[in-house]
């Protein structure tokens, strides 16, 4: 799969980050034995949606340019902005 980074990678833990208010990322859980919950909340701090990541997988996710996610606060878990068609 070829993707377009658009912005810096950065940590995804209990600090909320909308990824430069891209409308799409991809988050990496680099832990090799633990799953991360992460959530996904909207400009009023409300939960969208929660999604687990197993250990050592990526994931693509599509959101509203203004959406944040943040996760349990476990380290290893990184996202990047990035262009979505």
């Amino acid at each position: 799969m070829i993707i377009k980074v658009i912005g810096q990678e950065a940590t995804v833990n209990s600090t909320a980050s909308a990824f430069s208010n891209s409308v799409a990322i991809r988050i990496v859980n680099a832990n090799t034995g633990t799953s991360v919950l992460v959530t996904r909340k909207d400009t009023s701090n409300t939960t969208l949606a929660t999604f687990t990541i197993p250990p050592l997988q990526v994931e693509y996710v599509r959101k509203t340019a203004t959406d944040t996610f943040e996760s349990n606060g476990t380290v290893g878990v990184v996202a990047a902005p990035i262009a979505f068609n």
